[in-house]
């Protein structure tokens, strides 16, 4: 990519989204300059993709899963900081790119500033039960995706380091001043 500086292309579910973003974090990392080409959401990019009208693209595992099991779709790097089980062959973006740590993309449950400390705890026990529960085990596991059960400190300090990422991505991608 370095040789093509500014001509290599990518695609995404949309600007200021995670796939949007990570290129940006990328880019600066590894010196590179790929050039971003926003599309209506993560189902037209992959459509695209595997109709062989665009030749990168980032989208989700969960929608991108499918298609690289049957081998239509080849998966060059997955922008997480630990291999994903099902795929285990698959590197992480730090192993392509030394150094490179992506903001995660994760989904959380978050309450009140002010909410009583015992409604947190019952609220935080019966979500890890239900994460790790079996049935929620399988269907996160069969889209790719895995748990983080983290405590709920654990999880406001995730927010907190994430946030400076995703800051400074979106200030690199222009999307919010300094």
């Amino acid at each position: 990519m370095r040789k093509r500086h500014g001509e290599v292309y990518y695609r995404s579910a949309g600007i200021g989204t995670a796939h949007h973003l990570y290129v940006h974090l990328l880019n600066k990392a590894a010196r590179i300059q790929m050039m971003y080409v926003p599309y209506k959401g993560v189902s037209p990019a992959l459509n695209d993709l595997l109709g062989g009208h665009v030749s990168a693209a980032i989208v989700s595992l969960a929608a991108a899963l499918p298609h690289i099991q049957s081998g239509r779709l080849r998966l060059l790097t997955v922008f997480d900081t630990r291999r994903y089980a099902k795929l285990p062959d698959a590197p992480i973006i730090a192993e392509e790119v030394p150094g490179f740590e992506p903001g995660r993309a994760w989904i959380g449950l978050l309450g009140p500033r002010d909410l009583p400390g015992a409604i947190t705890a019952r609220l935080h026990a019966e979500t890890v039960r239900i994460l790790n529960s079996g049935e929620v085990q399988q269907v996160l596991g069969n889209n790719g995706l895995e748990t983080i059960a983290n405590t709920p400190a654990d999880f406001a300090a995730m927010i907190k380091q994430d946030a400076k990422i995703w800051d400074a991505a979106a200030v690199s991608a222009g999307l919010v001043g300094q």
